[in-house]
């Protein structure tokens, strides 16, 4: 069981009672559709994506290694405004802060009913167990305005 709970690799710790519980949001047959391919256990916890609670930071896997912030902030306009983005390029995933909760929720259960593709690879979207991503204000004001600490 602690094998589970510390081999997340989708960066959200998750106790075992929330990895076996059933999930809230998602239909019942979605979980069926990683075992067969054999990687089951990876695959049941990106099902499971939707039993984080639901937070306005989205938490985006599976991403190309070629992908642009641009292409991951257009995964989210639809849905309401952007105010902030993480991109992981080495681990090629990406967190994506909306506006609001109500926006983020509505943008994951969309892409829970169509997968969405980002240069034509399917990616994998869930809540965030952060609530808001939190920046280094003081070095991006200093950084982008040319001034010197």
């Amino acid at each position: 069981m602690d094998g589970i709970v510390s081999d997340v690799a989708v960066g959200v710790k998750r106790g075992s009672d929330e990895l076996l519980s059933g999930s809230l949001y998602n239909s019942p047959s979605s979980g069926m559709s990683g075992i067969a391919n054999g990687n089951d256990n990876k695959k049941l916890r990106v099902e499971d994506r939707m039993e984080s609670p639901p937070s306005r930071v989205l938490h985006i896997r599976k991403l190309p290694s070629e992908v642009s912030e641009t292409e991951v902030i257009a995964l989210g306009l639809p849905f309401g405004k952007v105010t902030n983005i993480l991109m992981l390029k080495g681990k090629n995933q990406a967190f994506l802060e909306l506006g609001t909760e109500e926006a983020a929720v509505t943008m994951v259960n969309y892409y829970t009913a169509v997968t969405p593709h980002v240069r034509n690879v399917p990616v994998f979207i869930q809540f965030s167990n952060h609530k808001e991503l939190k920046t280094d204000n003081a070095l991006n004001q200093n950084f982008g305005s040319g001034e010197t600490a």
